[in-house]
């Protein structure tokens, strides 16, 4: 099993280094990591889900898709976030409702906490976070990381997350 430090670790460090105003990283862009683009909701997750049994749910093939809520339930939340966000209708259609916390991983497929919109295109985009998601999803079915450590992950910073555990390919190409 490889170990690898723990996101939160990560984060810690790249912010530590950002503010101690010794070091000057090019690599390193405060600006791009906190955008001031449609913020994430906190997360929600489903309780039923846990690292016992992460074998029968979230690991079992079609268990996100029978979780998934109807479509007409997805609907109404996006007309609802997109009222709430001032988003002009013709705008509705850059973006999807998403699950902060994945289904995939257990998140909450109907609390308000657990949802928000997030653009279809862009370096930043659903594209991107699916495959991030897809993922972590591997390596928790893998025994690589803990349930806990990809919900965390999506959690605090699905974008430093994506830089962490996807290849400079998987963050540039687009999807097939």
């Amino acid at each position: 099993m490889i170990r690898r430090p723990s996101l939160c670790r990560c984060i810690a460090l790249a912010v530590a280094v950002s503010t101690s105003g010794c070091a000057q990283t090019p690599w390193l862009n405060l600006e791009s990591l906190w955008s001031k683009e449609i913020k994430p909701p906190p997360g929600a997750i489903n309780e039923s889900v846990t690292q016992a049994n992460v074998r029968r749910t979230i690991c079992s093939n079609g268990w996100a898709a029978a979780a998934r809520p109807p479509a007409s339930f997805e609907q109404e939340a996006k007309a609802a976030l997109v009222k709430r966000q001032g988003i002009a209708n013709g705008e509705a259609g850059k973006f999807e409702l998403d699950f902060l916390i994945p289904i995939g991983l257990g998140g909450h497929a109907r609390s308000p906490e657990n949802l928000w919109l997030q653009p279809i295109d862009g370096t930043w985009s659903s594209r991107t976070k699916d495959r991030l998601e897809a993922k972590l999803r591997q390596l928790v079915c893998s025994g690589e990381i803990s349930l806990r450590e990809a919900r965390e992950a999506m959690q605090t910073d699905w974008k430093m997350a994506a830089r962490y555990y996807l290849s400079d390919r998987e963050l540039l190409d687009p999807l097939e």
